[in-house]
């Protein structure tokens, strides 16, 4: 499972990794895939909700805005997408942000601005998570520590993040300790998870 969101009905979407998409409303799952809907890969990464209850999906082919029975595929070929790959999406009043792997974009409805390292103060073009602050400013995850975009003067801060394997050994004993969770649980952690658990403690 790659993200996990729900929309205005509390149905519960999921994102299936190499699986497709999937919505469980309480009952039953009905599920998404090339074969019976408009996303253009079964790999699904990311998807968010706008306050009308379209939905934002991304894949590594492309992003897809759904709406009602409609979906509308966007890449690189008919936006300013700098990659099929979408990481990370936020979806913030009438306008999106796309998370990538070249960097990051936001989506007016009409026009595309694209930032990355060589045009702005953003730490890393990977872009890992995707969250909005109490300020309305943007944070950034991304692979080379966090990176904040100060919406009152459009510029980027950055905070960056070191890990070693002696610091994730110490942040293992310390939860084992405390809360009682398996090895297990910690194999199966990435950087991504890692990230947004700080980057959430930094928002909060």
């Amino acid at each position: 499972m790659n993200d996990l969101d729900f929309d205005a009905n509390n149905n519960k979407w999921v994102c299936f990794g190499n699986f497709g998409l999937g919505m469980y409303d309480g009952t039953g799952w009905t599920s998404y895939n090339t074969g019976n809907s408009g996303i253009p890969s079964d790999s699904v990464i990311c998807l968010d909700f706008d306050n009308a209850g379209n939905s934002w999906i991304g894949t590594n082919d492309g992003a897809v805005f759904k709406s009602g029975t409609n979906w509308t595929v966007y890449n690189t070929s008919n936006s300013g997408l700098p990659s099929n790959s979408i990481t990370a999406i936020l979806s913030d009043g009438g306008s999106t942000w796309f998370g990538t792997r070249n960097g990051l974009v936001f989506y007016d409805g009409t026009n595309w601005s694209l930032y990355n390292t060589v045009n702005s103060g953003l730490s890393n073009d990977s872009i890992t998570v995707i969250k909005k602050g109490n300020n309305n400013d943007i944070w950034l995850g991304t692979r080379n520590g966090v990176s904040n975009l100060i919406m009152a003067t459009g510029l980027f801060s950055q905070r960056q993040i070191l890990y070693s394997a002696v610091i994730l050994q110490i942040l293992k004993l310390i939860i084992m300790t405390k809360y009682g969770f398996p090895v297990v649980f910690f194999q199966r952690c990435n950087l991504l998870l890692q990230m947004e658990f700080i980057l959430l403690k930094t928002v909060s």
